[in-house]
């Protein structure tokens, strides 16, 4: 793990890394690399991007722009507590926060409307902005197999009915249950988008059919969407997630998870895109 130790000694060359112990590889990371360690009675995470990750696509600002704006979410209370960030290669370090997944122990659909409305009041709007069209363009341009609905999600765009900060990647691996309150990881993708993205990506992750859909989206706003503009934004999800995954597959990412997202994302659009209620 000297490796681990170096990166970390960059970011913080005041710290004793020969007290570092207990380093572990923490499994989920595709972009980066995430490790867990122990010095001097505290525990921390250490963030590593990937040499061979691509850049994130979608993101107003470009790479260092976007590094810098990841800071300005990562000051609120609902993020990790910083304590590095290098803004040229994306390494960070953060206190590790003890609690449970929302993956392991999800809420109930009224908890997670309630968290989530909470949580979008936090976020800061013009900070940046992020386009999940734009992220699939560019994540599909040089791939030659494209699913039917995808391509035709992709051909018709996306208009969003609303604009205001957002997470734009909350799956259940994202939010831990703290023992100070919900608290939320991994703001790369963080900046202005339709809140709808935000909650399709959860309700997907935690697995909601439609009823729990809806529960959901009673708590978190008075007035429910559209019926159409909550099946957009349910579309620009998996379309995102679908080409990611491909475009993933294409570098040669074989993991047996980043297939199975690119099936089951393709069947979702196929469902949203080319069912009945369409």
């Amino acid at each position: 793990m000297q490796s681990v130790k170096a990166a970390i000694a960059k970011l913080m060359p005041s710290w004793p890394v020969q007290r570092i112990h207990n380093v572990r590889h923490l499994p989920g990371g595709y972009a980066n690399d995430n490790y867990r360690f122990d010095l001097d009675g505290s525990t921390f995470v250490v963030r590593v991007p990937c040499a061979s990750a691509p850049p994130q696509s979608g993101l107003s600002g470009g790479d260092g722009p976007a590094r810098a704006a990841e800071r300005r979410y990562l000051a609120l209370d609902a993020a990790p507590e910083l304590v590095a960030l290098n803004v040229e290669s994306g390494a960070m370090l953060t206190r590790w926060i003890d609690g449970a997944l929302f993956a392991a122990s999800p809420p109930t659909p009224a908890k997670a409307g309630a968290w989530l409305a909470s949580l979008h009041a936090a976020i800061p709007a013009g900070v940046r902005s992020y386009d999940p069209i734009a992220a699939a363009r560019a994540d599909l341009a040089s791939v030659a197999d494209v699913a039917p609905a995808a391509a035709a999600a992709l051909a018709r765009g996306w208009r969003p009915a609303a604009q205001r900060g957002c997470h734009n990647d909350l799956n259940p691996w994202n939010v831990i249950k703290a023992a100070e309150g919900w608290r939320t990881l991994d703001w790369e993708l963080a900046g202005d988008n339709d809140p709808l993205f935000d909650v399709a990506a959860l309700a997907h992750g935690l697995g909601y059919d439609r009823e729990a859909l809806a529960d959901l989206l009673k708590a978190y706003a008075p007035a429910p969407p559209k019926a159409d503009q909550m099946r957009d934004a349910q579309v620009a999800f998996q379309l995102r997630e679908y080409a990611w995954a491909r475009r993933q597959q294409q570098l040669g990412n074989a993991r047996p998870e980043v297939r199975e997202q690119a099936q089951a994302s393709a069947a979702a659009l196929a469902d949203l895109v080319q069912g009945p209620e369409r």
